[in-house]
């Protein structure tokens, strides 16, 4: 606490305002754990012993909760994965086939039963020009995105696909996909990449609309990584690299002589999805205690989901600058941003809860942390609490086998 001013109104206020910022890409807020740290220590206990059992107390709840809260508050990375395949006559039935194989290799990888990635096939080939896109029996959908959830189902799947051998509309198929990541139910969850995987042969029957239409599918921020058999012509590698980048670069596109050499490209393409993180909002996900022991330099580390990286502001407690309390490094992996608080000598008055502002593309947001310090001396009445507790949990469990011991010689 800082000097005699406690004000726990005004920290109760500070934690609401930390909880409700934390994750805005949830409608849930339960109450967190930094808000219980609050609501303890709105009473002003004048004796150690009993302010040392409360925390412990309080720390306790919190790992209790911290999976529930974790659930609710920050959403896991998730993948939702479509592979157009041009079903042209061209392609012809082998290397369809060789197609299929290596899509059911590509997705053993992936993690299908818990529901972190989903798969989609849509396969390709005419489009009536005076028909709806509800009627075009040639932009198929043969897998439903997120209809199914094992690796058995799914192979079962894709050996059902059979070659359409018809033209390659490849414009109005990118406007199909688009339709298809759409109806996903976690389409604008900024936490889902979103990844398009075309597999596709020569150019295309609509080239005229290809530009607008790959335009669109990226504007939706789906990710197009282009495999192309086109060195046979170079209107064709255009056509890729539209596709994928609207011309600008040769960036995910992955050109092959013949459709055996699929299976060499799983480890790039496994590569670049991981390289693929969308924008996530700042979330964090758990309660921060760091357990600082006075007179020493101590740190701590608060971890947070965002990307992409935050920049750090200032650190406050009781609405008043700490400028002793430093931000000493902040790194940033993935969507996984991680902040080192360091405090030169730590003092008891240093106990309480505090507000991290950060700055996140411009918006400002919070993170918290709390701290609890203790004594360079052992802390005797807390050791002797703890001992007797875990007596207490010892005869319990020795009356419990007395007991089924007892039960046991009766019969």
């Amino acid at each position: 606490m800082e000097g005699n001013s406690y004000d726990a109104a005004a920290e109760h206020e500070l934690a609401t305002k930390a909880s409700s910022s934390l994750c805005s890409i949830t409608d849930v807020e339960p109450m967190s754990c930094t808000e219980r740290f609050v609501h303890f220590n709105e009473i002003k206990f004048q004796h150690e012993i009993v302010k040392m059992q409360l925390a412990v107390f309080s720390f306790l709840a919190c790992l209790a909760l911290a999976g529930s809260a974790s659930s609710e508050k920050c959403l896991p990375l998730t993948l939702d994965l479509v592979f157009l395949l041009d079903g042209s006559k061209s392609v012809g039935d082998r290397n369809f086939n060789t197609i299929k194989t290596w899509i059911k290799n590509f997705t053993q990888t992936l993690n299908l039963v818990n529901d972190a990635d989903r798969v989609g096939i849509i396969q390709f080939s005419h489009f009536y020009k005076f028909r709806p896109s509800t009627d075009q029996p040639y932009m198929k959908t043969e897998v439903v995105l997120g209809e199914i959830n094992n690796q058995t189902s799914l192979n079962a799947a894709i050996d059902a696909i059979q070659l359409q051998g018809f033209k390659t509309f490849t414009a109005h198929a990118l406007n199909k996909s688009a339709e298809d990541f759409k109806s996903s139910s976690r389409f604008n969850q900024t936490n889902t990449r979103k990844i398009l995987v075309c597999v596709l042969d020569g150019r295309s029957s609509d080239v005229k609309y290809l530009a607008s239409s790959s335009s669109y599918v990226r504007s939706l921020g789906i990710v197009p990584l282009v495999i192309g058999h086109s060195t046979h012509h170079y209107d064709s590698y255009i056509e890729l690299k539209t596709i994928a980048n609207g011309d600008s670069s040769d960036e995910r596109i992955y050109n092959i002589s013949n459709f055996d050499e699929l299976r060499l490209l799983t480890p790039k393409i496994q590569e670049e999805i991981s390289k693929i993180i969308p924008q996530i909002e700042p979330c964090q996900s758990g309660p921060v205690t760091c357990l600082w022991e006075a007179g020493k330099k101590r740190s701590c580390e608060v971890t947070f989901h965002s990307n992409p990286e935050a920049e750090f502001i200032e650190i406050s407690k009781n609405r008043s600058i700490q400028d002793d309390i430093s931000v000493s490094r902040s790194t940033h992996s993935g969507q996984v941003q991680t902040i080192v608080i360091e405090k030169t000598e730590v003092v008891p008055d240093d106990e309480g809860l505090y507000i991290v502002e950060l700055s996140y593309l411009g918006r400002g947001f919070s993170i918290s942390f709390q701290v609890v310090v203790s004594s360079t001396q052992p802390n005797l009445p807390l050791i002797i609490g703890l001992s007797c507790l875990a007596l207490i949990v010892l005869l319990f469990a020795v009356i419990i086998a007395l007991y089924l011991i007892t039960i046991k010689s009766t019969k």
